[in-house]
């Protein structure tokens, strides 16, 4: 397939049709989002990984969940993971990597993170609005989630 690293577009028709799995990275300095998706949208993996171990366990993922495809945001971080997925041998396990847009990614997952803490949560989060909380925790996983999203919306 020659070079698998692109910072666009979406795959071949071949590739469509065998694809199944989206990872999707969220590449940050000390802590990183990471996401397995279905094409159907399904979402199978979604956890934060710190920064040293994320080729490590991109290269787990992708041994499992075969064949897929990496989407990697744009922002920062997002052209040293691709070098780094090439050094260490990620590539071959993959149909291809592209950059998706991240722009107001992180906005989108912080309000997804409380919808889904309200649902979960305790009493208090289920009466406060959501303009008025804050998040407890990270949710870089969310923003991989939504980067996985992007993509397989612009399939369609």
């Amino acid at each position: 397939m020659g070079d698998k690293i692109s910072d666009g577009g979406i795959l071949m028709d071949m590739e469509r049709e065998q694809l199944r799995y989206i990872i999707a990275v969220d590449p940050g300095t000390e802590k990183c989002g990471l996401a397995v998706v279905r094409s159907d949208g399904d979402v199978l993996v979604k956890e934060i990984v710190p920064a040293h171990h994320l080729i490590r366990r991109m290269g787990d993922v992708a041994r499992r969940y075969s064949p897929a495809l990496v989407v990697i945001g744009d922002g920062t971080g997002a052209q040293s993971l691709m070098e780094l997925m090439r050094t260490e041998g990620i590539c071959p396990l993959v149909l291809g990597v592209k950059a998706v847009d991240e722009h107001l990614t992180s906005q989108k997952a912080r309000m997804r993170y409380l919808e889904d803490r309200r649902k979960k949560g305790k009493w208090v989060h289920r009466l406060t609005p959501l303009g008025m909380q804050t998040p407890d925790g990270p949710y870089d996983d969310y923003v991989a989630v939504i980067l996985a999203e992007r993509y397989l919306s612009q399939m369609h």
